[in-house]
């Protein structure tokens, strides 16, 4: 991975994590305000209104999945059902991660891919 950071630039690789964690610092920073929000509302009015992930889902434009199998169907409804400020942050981490993942992997082939062209050229 140095050498993806000498060829690409750091300010590159900067720019890319920053557009594949955009979605991660939505989600952590809509979880934050759903919290402070729910906790502003239940100081006024003395009522607590329960937001679940489902709802923050649906804010950005999502409907609730289905599949035709029963238990993954109930994991979806249990993690849906969780309160909006840990499910949403939740997504975002588990998309961080795997786009993280994906990220890392493709610069290493990209690399392996330099080397073997810059090996060829030398023949």
């Amino acid at each position: 991975m140095q050498g993806a950071l000498k060829r690409f630039g750091t300010n590159a690789l900067a720019a890319i994590f920053l557009v594949f964690l955009a979605p991660f610092l939505v989600a952590l920073i809509d979880g934050f305000t759903t919290i402070l929000r729910q906790g502003g509302d239940w100081l006024r009015t003395g009522i607590w209104t329960p937001e679940t992930t489902l709802d923050g889902l649906r804010r950005f434009g999502f409907e609730r999945p289905t599949v035709d199998w029963v238990i993954p169907q109930r994991l979806i409804d249990w993690f849906l059902d969780w309160p909006r400020w840990i499910g949403m942050p939740a997504i975002g981490l588990v998309y961080a991660s795997v786009i993280f993942g994906l990220l890392v992997v493709s610069i290493t082939y990209i690399e392996r891919w330099w080397k073997r062209a810059v090996e060829m050229r030398r023949r």
